[in-house]
């Protein structure tokens, strides 16, 4: 599930974006995955500090000397429940069906 995860984001960033630079798919999951959580401005906003902790500690764990490493987003992700990694796969397949107007 994972592989397709990177999978399906490589083609969303390629396809979609145009954007060809070589880890870019990463920052797109980097930017998906807290919004399960919620928006940063919003928990900060109501002060939910446990969420907000938790929202950090996704974002720093995926990078390694402040790079985005593959590496580091795929540990992460097999840390995660599998209802958030198909919440992630269905977000992202979502995005994918309305680029190509299945939507």
């Amino acid at each position: 599930m994972i592989a397709l995860i990177i999978s399906n984001y490589k083609y969303l960033v390629r396809h979609t974006y145009g954007n060809n630079k070589s880890n870019s798919y990463l920052e797109y999951i980097n930017n998906d995955l807290p919004k399960f959580i919620g928006y940063k401005v919003d928990l900060e906003k109501i002060g939910d500090l446990d969420a907000l902790k938790l929202w950090n500690e996704l974002d720093q764990r995926m990078f390694d000397h402040k790079i985005m490493k593959e590496r580091k987003v795929i540990l992460l992700l097999h840390e995660l429940p599998l209802y958030l990694l198909l919440s992630l796969l269905g977000h992202v397949s979502f995005q994918i069906a309305m680029y190509k107007g299945n939507i």
